[in-house]
């Protein structure tokens, strides 16, 4: 999940100012909450990546306006054929 929220990233203009450490925390930190964790930022996960979960917001709370559009997303294309494409084969390898 947070390899997918991390994807649409790439295809969002908002994000092009914001640092790639913080994307890919704050794309945990989405995840985690998406998926019912208790916690969803650890204390673990702050020493390691370096951000507080209040560092995490602002960017998290554009990742979820950004989930909820992806249906109707303009580059929604390009998403289906890179996932079909890489993930397809990446599960085809035993």
């Amino acid at each position: 999940m947070a390899k997918y929220v991390l994807d649409l990233t790439t295809t969002c203009h908002s994000f092009c100012s914001v640092r790639p450490t913080l994307i890919a925390a704050a794309s945990v930190y989405t995840a985690r909450r998406i998926c019912v964790e208790d916690k969803a930022w650890t204390a673990g996960l702050e020493h390691f990546s370096a951000y507080t979960e209040s560092d995490l917001i602002g960017c998290v709370k554009e990742m979820l306006r950004m989930l909820i559009q992806a249906p109707e997303a303009k580059l929604q294309v390009i998403i289906i054929i890179c996932y079909n494409v890489i993930y397809c084969k990446a599960g085809n390898y035993h």
